[in-house]
């Protein structure tokens, strides 16, 4: 005796009544009646949310910014004590 596996897929919900018949060559035949419950799937979604922080404040801008400053100070003084 062998068996027959079949796999079926995207039935609706619900009871289905599936009937099965097999014939051989000489005439003889076998069936059998099977009743599936399918029942309903849900898919689970998983929503992650991620905020980012604005990056930390740098001290060092400042210093670039205090000495860009007295760079531009120190080239008006000497252009300004050279025109006098």
């Amino acid at each position: 005796m062998e068996l027959i596996a079949y796999i079926y897929d995207g039935d609706t919900p619900g009871l289905h009544n599936y009937t099965i018949q097999l014939f051989d060559d000489n005439g003889v035949w076998a069936s059998d009646t099977v009743i599936v419950d399918v029942e309903s799937t849900t898919t689970t979604t998983t929503t992650t949310a991620t905020t980012t922080a604005p990056p930390p404040f740098d001290p060092m801008i400042i210093m670039a910014l205090v000495g860009v400053g007295a760079v531009v100070v120190i080239i008006v003084l000497v252009i300004f004590l050279r025109r006098r």
